[in-house]
């Protein structure tokens, strides 16, 4: 920003870069021809959006809110709701080809119930097709006899359930896998064949303004494609956010508290929420039984046919 003050222009650079160190910054992967250059994430599924640097915001005077951005590939770490959708509002005015994909993500968190979950994290990658990781694994590393090994290992790095960039890219690395393409080329050509699916640690807390969030999302996707607002509202089937974890009824989470001098009694809110084993039971019937994680299936609500809730 140059503007005539230079004071204003310091202010909105340390805005962005406050906004960039909460809500992450923005990168579209899987741009692999020209085709997918012109095209934004609603006009081409092979077009991802991943979030670098996304944390808790770690303010010095909360010591609860401390962050790790750790020295990996692609770096990226959790963070509140709040903070992340808060900071993601002008993502798509500042990049148009992020289409809706903050509105889809944020609206996928909501529960059946209403509530949603605490801490967002890194969308993770998978691809199911085993074809399409050996394909994948062949261009990367080569078709030579002599590269089979790496070939293999890579294929079966795609294929052994969710991962993010940055732990794909660890991996190669750890494994000694010689790739005969360079990595940002990989990693777009898995992110062009891998579907993305949002993540999310429910812990135990939930802020009744969240809502306001959804709004400002929507409100931002509208001032750049204003003609797209009835397919957004309309046309569209997401999944609701399953977790175990369920909001006590009022009788059981408000107790009366004793003052510190005991003459009078404070109404306080306590332990809100708490796991429930008939809904950790039914997370369970979905596991990676390689792994032992849970699959992406597992944080989604189902019916009683098994088929997910949209």
């Amino acid at each position: 920003t140059i503007t005539g003050n230079k004071l204003f222009d310091g202010h909105v650079s340390q805005m962005y870069l406050d906004n960039s160190l909460r809500g992450g910054v923005p990168v579209l992967l899987g741009d692999i021809d020209d085709k997918s250059h012109s095209l934004n994430v609603d006009e081409d599924n092979r077009i991802k959006v991943y979030h670098l640097f996304s944390r808790i915001h770690g303010d010095l005077e909360r010591d609860y809110n401390d962050f790790v951005v750790e020295p990996t590939f692609f770096s990226e770490g959790p963070g509140n709701f709040r903070d992340i959708a808060q900071n993601r509002r002008n993502d798509v005015i500042i990049n148009p080809r992020i289409g809706s994909f903050n509105v889809k993500l944020f609206l996928t968190f909501i529960q059946a119930d209403g509530y949603n979950p605490l801490s967002v994290e890194a969308v993770v990658f998978t691809i199911d097709d085993k074809e399409e990781c050996n394909r994948l694994a062949a261009v990367a590393v080569g078709y030579a006899d002599g590269h089979r090994a790496d070939r293999e290992a890579l294929a079966a790095i795609l294929c052994a359930g969710s991962f993010r960039p940055g732990q794909l890219a660890d991996l190669i690395e750890k494994q000694n896998i010689f790739l005969m393409t360079n990595l940002p080329d990989l990693i777009d050509n898995v992110a062009a064949s891998a579907t993305i699916s949002p993540m999310a640690v429910s812990k135990d807390g939930y802020w009744a303004d969240h809502w306001t969030y959804y709004i400002d999302l929507i409100d931002s996707y509208l001032k750049i494609y204003p003609d797209l607002e009835e397919k957004l509202l309309f046309d569209q089937e997401l999944p609701y956010y399953f977790s175990s974890r369920v909001v006590r009824p009022r009788h059981q989470k408000y107790v009366l508290s004793a003052s510190f001098n005991g003459k009078w009694h404070h109404v306080r809110q306590l332990n809100p929420s708490f796991n429930d084993p008939s809904r950790l039971e039914q997370m369970h019937h979905y596991v990676n039984n390689s792994s032992g994680w849970f699959k992406i299936d597992a944080h989604y609500h189902h019916d009683m046919r098994g088929e997910i809730v949209k």
